[in-house]
Formats: structure tokens, C-alpha cells, sequence
């Protein structure tokens, strides 16, 4: 079974997508803010990250930077999943290693499944 970390401080959205990834077949833990995602980190392995970035305590863009630093967690893929549709910010998520960003008001469920399912049939480091 394929692991997810779902990074979502909303509980509407996180009670969504760990009812729609569950129903795929994937293990989903959630973490509330960056900080509790980086603790988690130290015990759950995940195969993907889903990562808003406006939380508190740590946004998203901060928690990028520290997978990134970490080598046990820079090879995880990350889909960002955001409200916000600045261009800036989606192409500072990808320079930071972002697998891909998907604006959550655009994107039904369907394709956010589809978009993991993409992300983890490549290749690691691709």
C-alpha cells in the first residue's frame, strides 16, 4: 500500500482527500502544519507528500527547503496543493523541488489522484 503524508491545516480539505485517497488504497497520515509534517517525517515514510503553503508555524515554501536539506527526506516527491494562483509562488514551489503544483479551487479530486499516480510512476529523482 502507497503512503501519503497529507500537509493540511483546512479540515474540510484533509477530511476530503483522506477519504479520497483511502478509497484509492492509500495510506494517508496527516500533519496540520509544516513542523508537525517534518516531526512525522521522522517515524512515517511516505511515498508522497501532498504540501499546501499557507499554513501556520512553517508554510510550505519553509517545509520545501527542509526536505530538500535533509537527505532522508529530499528524494520524497512533492505535489503542492494550493489556493494560491500566484505564478511566483507555484514556480518558487517547483525551484524548491516541487514534483508539481495544483491549485486545490481548480482541481477536482479525480485529477489530484490522477497527478500522484503520475508522480509515482516515475522513476525516483525524475
Amino acid at each position: 500500500m502507497q503512503k501519503i503524508l497529507l500537509v493540511e491545516d483546512d479540515p474540510l480539505i484533509y477530511r476530503l482527500y483522506q477519504k479520497v485517497f483511502a478509497l484509492e488504497g492509500f495510506e494517508v497520515q496527516l500533519a496540520e502544519n509544516g513542523q508537525s509534517a517534518l516531526d512525522q517525517l521522522k517515524t512515517f515514510h511516505p511515498d508522497i507528500i501532498l504540501l499546501d503553503i499557507m499554513m501556520r508555524a512553517m508554510n510550505g515554501l519553509e517545509v520545501l527547503d527542509k526536505l530538500g536539506a535533509d537527505p532522508t527526506t529530499a528524494t520524497i516527491p512533492v505535489l503542492v496543493l494550493t489556493n494560491i494562483s500566484d505564478t511566483r509562488i507555484t514556480q518558487r514551489a517547483t525551484e524548491k523541488g516541487a514534483a508539481a503544483v495544483m491549485i486545490k479551487s481548480e482541481s477536482e479530486p479525480d485529477a489530484v489522484i490522477a497527478m500522484v499516480r503520475s508522480i509515482l510512476a516515475k522513476p525516483a529523482g525524475q
